[in-house]
């Protein structure tokens, strides 16, 4: 039900023209930096290469106030529905990291029977969500994939 109200919200929102922030990454008050035609394309091109890792069904990079600033593969999962699990997500997480004192979220991840759902901090401006299939390989992910996946991060951060 929470994630039907937030889609509910986001869609008031776009119907509306506000730009409220619906979550806060990383408890700050920063509005995410507009991005020229040049970055965006950059920031797709990046995408892209996760995209074409084995397994993943969609990429998205979500900024602060809750807007998708680009996805590949959202056919077969909708954004509308993504950014509010990932917002839900995200809130959780950082919730019980701070409750045991662990710091800053920087990744969460989410195996269930029909995926394995990967969200990654981005800077203080957005976070990285990739959607993975079933047949994901936890281990392959961590050892083969995350170091690719680190390492767009990292650019994506000083990028946007």
């Amino acid at each position: 039900m929470t994630l039907t109200r937030w889609a509910k919200r986001i869609e008031r929102m776009r119907l509306h023209g506000l730009n409220e922030p619906l979550f806060n990454f990383y408890n700050t008050t920063n509005t995410p930096p507009t991005l020229s035609d040049e970055k965006l394309k950059f920031i797709t091109s990046l995408l892209q290469s996760l995209k074409n890792i084995h397994r993943v069904k969609a990429v998205s990079l979500i900024s602060v106030d809750g807007m998708p600033v680009a996805s590949l593969g959202t056919e077969t999962v909708p954004e509308r529905l993504l950014v509010p699990a990932t917002i839900a997500l995200l809130a959780t997480c950082e919730r019980v990291g701070q409750t045991v004192e662990q710091g800053n979220l920087e990744v969460a991840l989410v195996k269930s029977a029909g995926g394995t759902m990967l969200v990654a901090g981005a800077g203080k401006n957005a976070a990285l969500v990739i959607l993975f299939d079933a047949a994901m390989d936890l281990p392959n992910l961590f050892t083969r994939e995350f170091p690719l996946i680190d390492m767009i991060r990292n650019v994506i951060k000083s990028n946007y």
